[in-house]
């Protein structure tokens, strides 16, 4: 079976609740697993919708008219009209080893991470706050290239190319570094530090 978790979430304001649970009744909204908003106010954000094992796809997800295409984020849906009314709009899912995470502020997607065990194939928009830290930490730098030096996969060339990725804390569209390992887990961590819901 597909070990598949993620969620759409928004940032938690006074009356956030009731307006949340209004806007998505009067929109015909309900989630595929969910069959209520989950609040954790401890850690400031309200949960839409989370998913499981037995989800289907989310609507938000990116797509490609054909293969090789570019991939393509929905304009419209949940993710930018959230982001709209409540300022900003957080989802991700990993199926396996794939990931995809978007960051919307005001209807306009402001960060999307689309990557896989073979690496990121979009990393467009501002880097969230979580990400120098997760992804480019010196321990994963030398925990990367001990790695690669057991495997005997490491050349001059290759050091030198991670070492630069570290040194400019940049995911970029295409890279194979650094791994998108673990991304689910950092972004529950960072976003729900006393209770990471899923």
């Amino acid at each position: 079976m597909v070990e598949t978790f993620g969620a759409i979430f928004v940032p938690l304001k006074s009356d956030c609740v009731d307006r949340l649970q209004d806007w998505l009744q009067t929109r015909n909204y309900y989630g595929r697993d969910s069959k209520k908003i989950v609040v954790l106010p401890e850690n400031s954000f309200a949960v839409v919708e989370e998913y499981g094992r037995t989800s289907d796809t989310p609507r938000w997800l990116p797509s490609r008219e054909k293969l090789g295409d570019p991939l393509t984020v929905p304009q419209k849906g949940i993710l930018p009209e959230l982001s709209v009314d409540f300022g900003e709009a957080f989802a991700f899912i990993m199926f396996d080893d794939y990931i995809d995470y978007q960051h919307w502020k005001e209807g306009k997607l402001v960060r999307f991470l689309d990557g896989s065990a073979e690496g990121w194939d979009t990393a467009i928009g501002t880097p969230d706050p979580w990400e120098e830290d997760f992804f480019f930490s010196l321990e994963k730098l030398d925990n990367r290239l001990n790695d690669l030096r057991d495997w005997e996969e490491l050349t001059l060339e290759r050091e030198a190319e991670i070492r630069k990725m570290w040194a400019e804390k940049v995911i970029r569209s295409g890279a194979t570094e650094p791994q998108s390992t673990g991304t689910a887990r950092a972004i529950r961590i960072h976003y729900f530090p006393t209770n990471p819901f899923i």
